[in-house]
């Protein structure tokens, strides 16, 4: 039996009653008995993958849980679950069942000492079966876990992303919005270019002002005069001198010289609105660099490496004394022909716009990340390891960003093969010929008709094998499939014979982190050989050099690479 010290818990594991559990202790004072499966994993076997405030403890999707709180505990709330209240007339129940439902993750159980009024949260990790508590296997959680977005970071990079805003306005929505360190990173990575050479050629030759103030000048500085002029020397006795000569006003047979006068003085000036938005901007992007490497901590080299000299280069701009004189930011210069058409300032512009506009499309990858929300990082991953795959020189992802955003990811990767072009499409709202409403994961298009649909799906299953029956009939491979194969579950296939059916499309694959590549064609009994960009370049090049009529279902294994 182990037990742990996580934050002021101390857990241990038990078995009571028949069920195995954790036995909780706050500060050293019993909670109670949390039953149901668990798994108490050393720490050490967690630190390995730098991964911070991993819990040790680990419960299971589609469990029950059943506590029995002692000592004025009782339980608050478990997983995603709402808050159980106390009914005024029906007490909490201390021993009742706590499902968690379809979630793979971060979360909490929070307890509750009744006399102090004080809550307690223990952080838990929530996993499926699906994943190992074996350190050895590639689907050992934080293993998985962390490969699963070092992949996705690896993806990002590599990948020539292109903002498309169809809202050119920076409405207080998208300013208000805070970078998400995913998207800092990317911009950075493939704006780091542009961005120099904007401020090296503002640096060069910044946009100034000449401006014009009226003040009390000493007389020898005086290059003009005017009505002001004028009527200072007359309203401002307090700067006559009394003159030996008879040159100046006279006054009781005296006569008076001005020692200062109200005259306009004339300067040059950096302290325009165009140069107050571009300090502002380029303060915005310093603070969120900082904030991508404080929270990418386990990341820290990839983005050091990607974005090396940009953060040194904004701020040595910023703290350049030339721009001492410029004031605050307060109201975004709409108007200026400078921001639009002066070299160095155009360009930070056009940056500003796909700073602002681009943000918002990675703020659910960004909560499926500080979350460990492992099924949706799963499908960004396929998402993005599919366009690097069709990615070719001729390649490039739009991202469309719309005014009404919603955190979703939107890609749209425009790629050639052979002489034809096709578009693949993430989360395209299907429609079949029924009516009905389908969104496949992923989708490929020739023109207006869609050739090919997968679907990322983080479930399989091991082959229905009775060992013990079998045994003697259970050769070699049939042996290592049983112990360790893992094949898509009947549902999911079942499903793309739906979606194939349902939207005509040439092709279904399922995409799984299992171990078997395998499809199967409509016509023939010759089994496909080959990878799956083999695969999909043979079903989009279909003519008479190829007459493999590759139409059918298939499911081909996609899995994080190992560190």
């Amino acid at each position: 039996m182990m037990n742990c010290k996580i934050k002021d818990f101390e857990v241990k594991e038990v078995t009571e009653g028949g069920r195995d559990g954790i036995k909780i202790k706050i500060n050293g004072e019993e909670v109670g008995i949390l039953k149901g499966k668990v798994s108490l994993i050393p720490e050490k076997d967690i630190k390995n993958y730098k991964i911070e405030d991993f819990s040790s403890l680990w419960l299971y999707e589609f469990e029950n849980y059943e506590f029995e709180g002692k000592n004025g505990w009782e339980l608050r709330k478990i997983g995603e679950s709402e808050i159980i209240r106390e009914d005024k007339n029906i007490k909490i129940q201390q021993t009742r069942d706590y499902p968690f439902k379809n979630y793979i993750g971060k979360s909490e159980i929070i307890f509750k000492f009744k006399k102090e009024e004080k809550e307690y949260s223990l952080p838990v990790e929530v996993i499926s079966e699906k994943l190992e508590t074996n350190k050895d296997s590639p689907l050992f959680y934080p293993r998985f876990y962390k490969n699963l977005i070092l992949s996705i970071w690896e993806k990002f990079k590599e990948l020539p992303f292109d903002i498309a805003p169809v809202v050119f306005t920076p409405t207080s929505y998208y300013i208000s919005l805070r970078a998400s360190p995913l998207f800092t990173f990317f911009f950075l990575k493939n704006n780091k270019e542009n961005l120099k050479s904007a401020l090296n050629t503002i640096r060069a030759n910044p946009y100034r002002i000449l401006k014009e103030e009226k003040e009390m000048l000493d007389i020898n500085k005086v290059s003009e005069v005017d009505a002001d002029t004028i009527y200072s020397i007359l309203t401002n006795p307090e700067y006559l001198y009394e003159s030996k000569s008879k040159l100046g006003f006279s006054a009781k047979e005296k006569y008076y010289l001005p020692k200062k006068v109200l005259s306009s003085l004339k300067y040059e000036t950096l302290d325009t609105p165009e140069n107050r938005f571009v300090l502002n901007f380029l303060k915005r992007i310093s603070q969120d660099i900082e904030e991508l490497i404080k929270s990418n901590k386990e990341y820290k080299e990839t983005v050091i490496k990607e974005i090396e000299g940009i953060k040194g280069l904004i701020d040595d701009f910023i703290k350049d004394p030339l721009w001492e004189e410029v004031g605050e930011f307060y109201i975004f210069p709409s108007y200026s022909t400078v921001l639009r058409k002066r070299e160095g300032y155009k360009e930070l512009l056009e940056l500003y716009f796909k700073y602002l506009m681009g943000r918002s499309p990675f703020e659910k990858i960004e909560e499926a990340i500080n979350l460990r929300k492992v099924y949706e990082l799963y499908e960004f991953f396929c998402a993005l390891k599919l366009c690097s795959l069709l990615n070719g020189t001729k390649g490039k992802i739009v991202m469309e960003v719309e005014e009404k955003i919603k955190g979703k990811l939107k890609i749209k990767l425009e790629f050639m093969i052979g002489n034809k072009n096709y578009k693949f499409i993430y989360q395209k709202n299907e429609k079949s010929y029924s009516g009905i409403s389908l969104i496949p994961d992923f989708s490929i298009y020739e023109g207006k008709k869609l050739r090919i649909i997968l679907d990322a799906k983080f479930a399989f299953k091991k082959p229905d094998i009775d060992k013990e029956k079998d045994k003697e009939n259970i050769g070699e491979e049939i042996e290592r499939e049983w112990e360790e194969g893992k094949v898509p579950k009947t549902g999911d296939i079942i499903k793309m014979h739906a979606y194939k059916d349902a939207l005509k499309a040439d092709a279904c694959i399922i995409l799984y982190p299992g171990e078997e590549d395998k499809f199967y064609k409509e016509e023939g009994d010759t089994p496909f050989e080959g990878d799956l960009k083999n695969l999909i370049e043979k079903i989009l090049t279909e003519n008479e050099e190829n007459k493999e009529n590759l139409k059918g279902i298939g499911w081909f294994k996609m899995l994080p690479y190992e560190e």
